[in-house]
């Protein structure tokens, strides 16, 4: 715990010192998380499809483990992460996440056929995937096309032999305290 210092001479009390939010090194995710986490106990999103409600400190340790995966995976600021989903609850913090790591998303609708997302993720050339459970054959069949490889990750539900979106949240809070 900080101890509030006191300058005599400028009669000024001071608190713990902060990086303030507003600088030139702060990105649009490091604003956003700076946001969530003055309000840890706020409802930030409740789900219509699931129900599901999330704080804003969940969202906040969510969104920093997700950013901490990633950067352990190797992507670096410029690689582009897509999305083959419908809205979601994690759609949300991982979107944060690429945010803070200033990683553009090529967002794709679910409805889209499989030459369709081979033409735009050629184009892009996403170093990730997150998809809805309902398309990870489609989307898996589309990757075996491009002429690179990237790993999918569903975002909603856990299917079998494929790789799902609660794996990044796994493991102990140092990430959190680490970016805290």
């Amino acid at each position: 715990m900080y101890t509030p210092t006191y300058d005599a001479v400028n009669k000024i009390w001071s608190g713990e010192p902060r990086t303030s939010i507003y600088n030139e090194n702060a990105n649009l995710g490091y604003l956003i998380l700076s946001v969530i986490r003055s309000t840890p106990d706020r409802i930030f999103q409740v789900c219509d499809d699931t129900g599901a409600v999330m704080t804003s400190m969940e969202l906040y340790k969510r969104a920093v483990k997700i950013a901490k995966y990633l950067s352990n995976a190797g992507l670096k600021q410029n690689d582009v992460v897509g999305y083959v989903a419908e809205d979601s609850e994690n759609v949300t913090p991982v979107s944060v996440a690429c945010l803070l790591l200033g990683l553009p998303i090529n967002l794709l609708a679910p409805v889209m056929n499989e030459d369709d997302i081979v033409y735009m993720f050629a184009k892009t050339k996403p170093k990730i995937i997150f998809c809805d459970a309902a398309v990870i054959e489609k989307v898996k069949s589309a990757v075996d096309k491009l002429e690179f490889k990237c790993e999918v990750f569903t975002f909603m539900e856990r299917v079998e032999g494929h790789q799902f979106v609660d794996e990044m949240f796994a493991g102990d809070d140092k990430a959190i305290n680490e970016f805290m």
